[in-house]
């Protein structure tokens, strides 16, 4: 299986096998934010209506269905090649992070590492006394 590396601590960047796949998405910075909004809340739901609203915000001269619906499509058709077709999930018009399949994100991984740090501080106390 190929692995797959998500950054967003610095530089946002997603390898896979060590190869970069964001030149994939073209100049698209609605593309990128999208991916982006969706790994730093990769445990939240989102409706259409929430996903445009971040990304369109206020804008009335695009549909909101369509637009959001256009986007996810094109995302998807450009990480088909890296087999990635399937890293957002729709299901009943709610849109999320494929969590199942995509684990290795650095700022989760950093958060968990602190909590281990935070506890290995704790026993430290606990052994000096």
């Amino acid at each position: 299986m190929a692995e797959l590396k998500v950054c967003l601590l610095g530089r946002f960047e997603i390898t896979l096998d060590g190869e970069s796949i964001l030149p994939a998405l073209g100049n698209s910075k609605k593309k990128t934010a999208l991916l982006q909004y969706l790994l730093v809340n990769r445990d939240s739901k989102f409706t259409n209506a929430d996903l445009f609203e971040y990304l369109w915000g206020d804008d009335d001269s695009i549909n909101p269905s369509s637009g959001l619906n256009t986007l996810v499509s094109r995302l998807r058709k450009d990480l088909k090649p890296y087999e990635l077709g399937d890293i957002i999930t729709t299901v009943n018009n709610v849109y999320r992070w494929n969590d199942e399949l995509y684990q290795d994100i650095d700022v989760y991984r950093f958060e968990e590492l602190a909590g281990q740090l935070k506890d290995a501080d704790a026993l430290d106390e606990e052994n000096k006394s």
